[in-house]
């Protein structure tokens, strides 16, 4: 396989970029397209209700682990 040029990069780069926003504007029509179902709200609640396992935790503790981690490794690129 031959290697890109910087040229073709970027325009690969573009393309998808475009390609994404007309992705992105499909989904959007289609949802807007949608009708609101209760029976399938019903359904959704339904399987959440069967299968949901309630949490031990809210998490908080965890996200204050990951923010000292942050800051120690941030703290050792400053010096």
């Amino acid at each position: 396989m031959a290697q890109m040029t910087k040229e073709q990069w970027h325009r690969f780069a573009a393309q998808w970029k475009e390609t994404g926003t007309a992705l992105d504007d499909i989904r959007r029509k289609e949802l807007e397209k949608m009708t609101y179902q209760a029976s399938d709200a019903d359904i959704l609640l339904d399987l959440g209700s069967r299968f949901a396992q309630p949490r031990k935790t809210s998490g908080l503790v965890i996200m204050q682990r990951y923010f000292m981690k942050w800051r120690k490794q941030q703290e050792k690129k400053l010096k």
